[in-house]
């Protein structure tokens, strides 16, 4: 798995991403965006990566039943239909 973002890239990510212009921004704050664009694609590669989000969403699937099971008498009729699996 590729390593993390620093905390100083985020900062540095945070600081360059400021809109109080408006909107409007020069040619050398575009250049300055242009750059962070990689380092935006490997951090959202890496949170959305499988090895990272697969075991908690298992955990969720696998819970999910017992938990809606136990709540059953929490829920009204309608919520109940939405939230069960389809059969």
């Amino acid at each position: 798995m590729p390593p993390l973002p620093t905390e100083e890239d985020v900062d540095r990510l945070l600081a360059q991403v400021s809109l109080e212009d408006g909107g409007e921004r020069g040619a050398e704050e575009d250049e300055g965006r242009d750059d962070l664009m990689p380092m935006m694609e490997h951090m959202m590669q890496t949170l959305l990566s499988k090895d990272l989000l697969y075991p908690a969403v298992k955990d969720l699937a696998d819970r999910y039943p017992d938990w809606l099971a136990e709540n059953r008498q929490k829920l009204a009729e309608e919520e109940f239909d939405r939230c069960s699996p389809p059969l």
